[in-house]
């Protein structure tokens, strides 16, 4: 009598299949992920893009470009350039002359995509804002507002008044005749003109050589409201604020591998490398320092 004809396969033969499957998942894992972060790369440089034209959209129709904050406890750039990257009803919900504190906590906590790295996304906590003041009379907190991952690049280090940094995009001024050089007092209710400072013929570094925008490292994140102008005054970065390759530090940087991307001031994006010199650093985000950068240095 003939044997009857063995179907399937062995213990042995299975266990070599799912070695061979496990090891062609092994292969193509890396591959899948860095696809992914491709595309979350070329998505986070698209919502750079889309502020910097929005930035370059309210230059057109206010002459100047707008101020990282109106002034300490009101709104930012953010804000401003609502009406630009249509957003215009969401600007429509923000009273302009209020602090941030005393604006609907569901106003003040929108998350919007255009300010939101893909590589960290949402279902972060809101950032738990504690007023540097309490002349504004808002109580300790902490207040509740939403987190942005792109901040506005002010200059080299902070100095008082904020507007006299050296950046493109600086603080904005109440329109009362004080003198440049002189620190004005901080409205409650903001029932005075103001104005922005600087304007794109001030950039004479050239708008191709000049950061515009940037990211912010992930602890700046967390720590300061996109909206809020209370405890954000814009990136410093340079030899005292080099790039941040950390999780810990607040100031410019990203948790893309390798690179931190911005925006310059004609509007065009680029990956920053991880190890960019805080000295070239420097001389990209001043507007008028008279340095030469070349591309190959960062």
């Amino acid at each position: 009598m003939k044997k009857p004809r063995r179907c399937g396969f062995t213990l042995v033969e299975l266990l070599v299949v799912i070695a061979i499957i496990g090891l062609l998942i092994g292969l193509l894992l890396p591959a899948v992920q860095a696809a992914r972060e491709s595309a979350r790369r070329s998505s986070c440089a698209n919502n750079l893009k889309q502020q910097a034209l929005g930035v370059h959209g309210y230059h057109a129709a206010v002459g100047r470009l707008p101020p990282t904050r109106i002034t300490d406890h009101k709104v930012t750039w953010s804000v401003l350039i609502l009406p630009y990257v249509e957003e215009a009803g969401f600007f429509g919900a923000w009273d302009l002359r209020k602090c941030v504190y005393d604006i609907p906590q569901v106003t003040r906590c929108r998350l919007l995509p255009l300010s939101i790295c893909p590589t960290r996304g949402t279902g972060r906590p809101m950032v738990n804002e504690v007023p540097d003041s309490s002349f504004h009379g808002h109580g300790a907190g902490p207040f509740p507002c939403a987190y942005g991952d792109y901040g506005p690049t002010t200059g080299q280090v902070w100095l008082s008044p904020t507007h006299l940094t050296d950046g493109a995009i600086v603080m904005g001024r109440l329109d009362d005749n004080t003198p440049d050089n002189q620190v004005q007092p901080i409205p409650v209710v903001l029932d005075k003109p103001w104005r922005s400072v600087t304007r794109f013929t001030q950039v004479r570094d050239g708008l191709s050589k000049t950061l515009l925008l940037a990211e912010r490292s992930r602890a700046e994140a967390a720590f300061a409201s996109i909206y809020n102008g209370d405890n954000n005054a814009g990136l410093f970065a340079g030899p005292a604020n080099p790039l941040v390759v950390d999780a810990v530090a607040k100031g410019m940087g990203s948790d893309h591998p390798g690179v931190c991307q911005a925006a310059f001031c004609d509007g065009s994006t680029r990956a920053l490398r991880a190890d960019v010199s805080a000295t070239v650093l420097g001389r990209l985000v001043t507007r008028s320092g008279g340095e030469t950068v070349s591309p190959e240095e960062f």
